[in-house]
């Protein structure tokens, strides 16, 4: 199965085709980001034969000649997105359309998992009013919280506990927390102690909310872009 593609609905070649014709035909916007990271808006100013027309909406002068880029657009309420080239001339961009286009399914709280070989700590600082460093392997985060596991018999995690920590998923700057823990699972084994355990972010106002779901947004699509190649 890929990564996160219960998440994403490869929409129809038809849907496709009106979804580019209704963005022109409100010069809607779209994000591109490029291979190194570099990103930037445009608006949709025309198709012809499945080439998407758009115009730069920052005060920049385009320089790229033929890249390969992600975009995402919002449409409509939908948030969607597709890995494709775009070439630029005069000052203007042209995206290649004639390729499949992702819808995201929005679900609520939707969790994320995290691969092995993904990039993603979680790094424990504090329980019980005692400062810890522990890293902890990252199994799966959403927006509202995050399952962890560790090895050693400290710290000795219960549920309703507080905990202090930073989240780190991929090239992301981390993000510090206090969380509660939901969920707590202790295994012994012979090369000593297993904690997992689920937690929930605490004290999240609605800036963070929005800036966490839009994070889970980016993650999944980052995640099914990669299990793809």
């Amino acid at each position: 199965m890929i990564i996160g593609q219960s998440a994403f609905k490869n929409i129809a070649i038809s849907d496709r085709k009106e979804l580019f014709q209704n963005l022109v035909a409100e010069q809607g916007q779209l994000l591109l980001r490029g291979a190194g990271g570099e990103s930037f808006h445009v608006k949709a100013i025309g198709i012809d034969d499945e080439m998407l027309e758009c115009q730069p909406t920052d005060d920049v002068q385009v320089k790229i000649q033929t890249q390969d880029v992600v975009v995402n657009l919002d449409f409509d309420n939908q948030r969607y997105f597709l890995k494709t080239y775009v070439r630029s001339e005069n000052n203007k961009l042209y995206i290649n359309t004639n390729v499949e286009v992702y819808q995201l399914q929005r679900r609520a709280n939707v969790r994320v998992p995290i691969p092995e070989e993904f990039d993603a700590l979680f790094t424990l600082h504090g329980h019980g009013g005692k400062k810890y460093f522990k890293d902890c392997t990252v199994k799966d985060v959403s927006a509202g919280g995050v399952r962890i596991e560790f090895s050693g018999e400290k710290p000795d995690l219960k549920i309703g506990d507080v905990v202090k920590g930073s989240l780190r998923l991929g090239a992301r700057r981390a993000m510090e927390f206090d969380l509660e823990v939901r969920f707590v699972q202790k295994r012994e084994h012979d090369n000593g102690t297993t904690y997992t355990a689920g937690t929930r972010f605490m004290e999240v106002d609605k800036v963070m909310e929005t800036r966490m779901l839009q994070l889970m947004t980016d993650l999944q699509r980052e995640l099914f872009i990669k299990s793809a190649k």
